[in-house]
């Protein structure tokens, strides 16, 4: 009888450790499923950040909303004196803080570019950068006519519309189709060579048909190319034709902006089939509420301040025109940079539909 109670006890011991054993190895399987994932690096918690369209908007509004108050202040405060004892220190602050909002937008708008893979948009944002850096700020806002021009290629492919022999190709249902400014699905290659055949083409429609000036691509395409030629025409030294020219032009910026009406393909792309869609009526009048048409009306004051600073006399008389026309450009920036950033979400709710 012992013998047998000592064999069941035995049994009953061994069965339990064997169970034991199996949920102490379960719980073992079990927590290593359960372990946290490593710790992301300096470089992709600095890419998350850099990449989060809120992050992005609140930098965009600190920068150059930030600096557009700055210059206004910095010209008020020039002209009627109210704290005459400190302006010498804000002038070099606003100027240091200017160029610093240059340089941050053009970082910001260039990181989303690289994922459109639209080569001279992200040419022009990238600019923005050394031209920021190396250039006085009397100039600034002459410079960044080669920094401008260039990165408006994306507005203007984005809005320019499919044609052939000079005359739109419309959807089945009557909707015009555009080409679009994302090229993420399509290469560097393609959107190099697509801003390249579509320029010359766009200027050539404008010459046979004047009343083109009233489409975008058309009337953003001619002040971009002359924004673009009166800076490097300053660049060689001949700065105040070049100075007119960029002045001219983005005159001409201003006015092609007015013009945006937003238009998208109804179909996902526009060499995607076009079935069962229904047309879209075209808007009419200046969109008050795209922000490139605030943008638009907000440089006109950048243009004409920039060419009259030029005029000694008139310097003399009014100084500190230079702040006011970066009051002007930062304010119509932070506007610009919110549409192409706008752009992108928009893009990102389309590809999760």
């Amino acid at each position: 009888m012992n013998y047998m109670s000592t064999a069941k006890v035995y049994q009953l011991t061994s069965a339990q450790s064997n169970a034991t054993g199996s949920s102490r190895a379960s719980t073992v399987v079990t927590g290593e499923q359960k372990e946290p994932p490593p710790p992301l690096s300096f470089t992709k918690k600095a890419s998350n950040f850099i990449h989060n369209k809120q992050n992005q908007h609140t930098i965009n509004y600190i920068a150059n909303g930030g600096a557009s108050i700055l210059n206004l202040f910095s010209f008020l405060n020039g002209n009627f004196k109210f704290m005459e004892g400190i302006q010498e220190k804000l002038e070099m602050f606003t100027d240091i803080y200017t160029k610093a909002a240059c340089g941050i937008q053009g970082f910001i708008v260039a990181a989303n570019t690289i994922k459109k893979k639209n080569v001279f948009p992200f040419i022009g944002n990238a600019l923005e950068i050394p031209i920021a850096i190396f250039s006085k700020g009397f100039d600034l806002w002459l410079f960044r006519g080669i920094s401008q021009g260039l990165s408006q290629f994306f507005r203007i492919i984005d809005q320019r519309e499919v044609v052939k022999d000079g005359e739109p190709i419309k959807d089945p249902k009557g909707n015009t189709q555009v080409i679009g400014g994302n090229f993420s699905d399509r290469g560097w290659i393609n959107s190099f060579i697509t801003t390249i055949k579509e320029t010359p083409k766009i200027l050539s429609e404008l010459i046979k048909k004047p009343a083109n000036i009233k489409n975008l691509s058309h009337s953003l395409t001619l002040a971009s190319v002359f924004q673009i030629g009166g800076a490097l025409l300053a660049l060689l030294g001949f700065k105040n034709i070049g100075a007119t020219i960029r002045d001219t032009a983005g005159a001409g910026v201003d006015f092609a902006l007015m013009t945006d009406k937003n238009k998208k393909n109804n179909s996902p792309s526009t060499y995607q089939s076009t079935t069962n869609i229904e047309k879209t009526p075209e808007k009419k009048g200046i969109n008050f509420s795209s922000p490139f048409v605030q943008a638009g009306l907000t440089w006109i004051l950048a243009s004409v301040a920039d060419w009259v600073k030029r005029l000694s006399f008139i310097e003399n008389l009014l100084p500190n025109l230079t702040n006011l026309s970066l009051f002007s450009d930062r304010g119509a920036s932070m506007w610009f940079t919110k549409g192409n950033l706008e752009i992108e979400q928009e893009n990102l709710a389309t590809a999760n539909q």
